[in-house]
């Protein structure tokens, strides 16, 4: 993942799409190989939660990182966190994507800017939208394109359809300069 990259993890249901983006986060915030892909130092990395109880997120993490603790390059920010606050995200209409885009203003002035955003899961995190229309995903197209090249690589993470490619209009992928299946 290039800096001012926009990717895209997909896959079937109950496959492990957010234990290899966890893995991936942690890798980049330690510096330490993906896999197979040599990350050559640390980064910061904001991973953004769409889906899942933040019991079973800290789980995940822990099973992963076993004993160490979690990298202080990486930031969590959990949907059930936001739910208690009875504002969860929905990154595909403005004013949330300015609820993040404060966020990352935020970690900016705190010398935390984020190298690398993943968006786990993108069925989870926008909503009010027809996935399959081309003109209904514009907005969000344009933000994602924003946050890109702004400074940040963005990691999408999202579901196959029934047919095996990832669920949703065919526009989106224009935009990927990465795209794992």
């Amino acid at each position: 993942l290039p800096v001012h990259a926009l990717a895209m993890l997909f896959a079937v249901r109950g496959v492990g799409k957010t234990w290899a983006s966890l893995e991936l986060a942690i890798s980049v915030a330690l510096g330490r190989d993906f896999l197979a892909w040599p990350v050559t130092k640390p980064r910061r990395v904001l991973f953004i939660d769409g889906e899942m109880q933040l019991s079973s997120l800290k789980w995940r993490l822990q099973k992963l990182l076993g004993i160490s603790p979690v990298p202080p390059n990486l930031t969590i920010l959990s949907s059930e966190l936001l739910w208690r606050d009875d504002a969860g995200l929905n990154i595909s209409q403005p004013s949330q994507q300015q609820r993040v885009d404060d966020y990352l203003a935020q970690l900016t002035d705190l010398g935390e800017a984020p190298d690398l955003i993943i968006f786990d899961n993108l069925s989870s995190l926008v909503a009010g939208i027809d996935e399959n229309s081309n003109s209904d995903l514009d907005v969000l197209r344009r933000w994602l394109v924003k946050l890109r090249s702004q400074r940040d690589a963005v990691m999408l993470v999202h579901h196959a359809g029934r047919n095996g490619d990832q669920r949703g209009a065919s526009r989106r992928d224009a935009l990927l300069d990465t795209v794992i299946k």
